[in-house]
């Protein structure tokens, strides 16, 4: 029997501000705090929080209570119930892209617009084969494996820094965004002196095994008079040019960015550049001032 999450669990992310809603989904893995640079130009005018994935719950439920990324989307319009918010503007990286859209798709009347920031739209025939294979627990995505080897204890935030600043991956960001990341990710470990990660390995490779296969259908769904905008990393492994056409046939109304020179994490590589594109959109539809 599928064992089911209490929604009064829901945990959530206030980074304060004022005016319009601003909610911000998160990519897998990540947490709230590392996206604090890019959304910081927006606390003048806009509450700005995050309805968090049960993976950052207190206490956090099981994996297996969370099939697929639509329970996330579900789960997303549900928190927003809660705070009894409408007329959101929907911010999403990654993961937290997709999710926003299906949420978008499913009940339009919260959101104002959405911007998608490289969101996981990977082509049709990949989501084919994922769909194929899920039964028989072949996972398509290697960074599930990776996920499940993560390093999860520390004997220190520090440690872990200086850890991470050695990582590739993290190459690009500065030492403020990589510390909040840190920061963020990171709680006591009730077993010794140490950290261990708030983001459990096991979560984040059930959401890379569980991505949403129904998208490109869903994304069908959306109002054309919903604004929409999408910003693609120029180097970004994730979103691929083809997949930006697909959804401008699909949305001609789409407005596209592409960041030149940074990749699928650019809203920690390059926060500033990123708000500035968020910036410019809601000024053009007259969200903020």
């Amino acid at each position: 029997m599928e064992l089911q999450a209490n929604p009064s669990d829901q945990a959530f992310h206030f980074f304060g501000g004022n005016g319009s809603p601003l909610h911000m989904a998160v990519g897998n893995g990540f947490p709230p705090q590392v996206y604090e640079a890019m959304l910081a130009p927006f606390f003048s005018s806009c509450q700005v929080f995050s309805a968090l994935p049960r993976a950052l719950w207190s206490p956090a439920p099981r994996p297996a209570t969370a099939p697929d990324w639509q329970t996330m989307a579900d789960d997303l319009r549900a928190g927003l119930h809660r705070l009894g918010h409408q007329q959101v503007i929907g911010v999403g990286h990654s993961m937290g892209g997709v999710t926003t859209m299906l949420a978008a798709a499913d009940e339009p009347g919260l959101f104002r617009g959405i911007a998608m920031l490289d969101p996981v739209m990977l082509p049709p025939f990949v989501l084919w084969m994922i769909r194929l294979l899920r039964p028989f627990g072949v996972s398509m995505v290697p960074l599930s494996k990776k996920a499940r080897n993560r390093r999860r204890l520390f004997d220190s935030v520090e440690e872990a820094f200086d850890y991470w600043r050695e990582k590739r991956a993290f190459r690009d960001w500065s030492d403020d965004v990589l510390r909040q990341y840190a920061e963020g990710l990171l709680v006591d470990d009730p077993f010794s002196q140490g950290v261990q990660l708030a983001w459990e390995p096991e979560w984040e490779a059930h959401y890379y095994d569980s991505i949403a296969t129904h998208l490109w259908r869903t994304l069908r769904k959306l109002p054309k008079d919903l604004p929409v905008l999408l910003v693609r990393g120029g180097t970004s492994d994730t979103l691929f040019p083809s997949a930006v056409k697909k959804i401008q046939r699909t949305l001609p109304k789409v407005k596209v960015v592409e960041l030149p020179g940074v990749g699928h994490l650019f809203p920690q590589a390059a926060p500033q550049r990123t708000a500035e594109v968020l910036q410019a959109w809601m000024n053009e539809h007259g969200w903020i001032s």
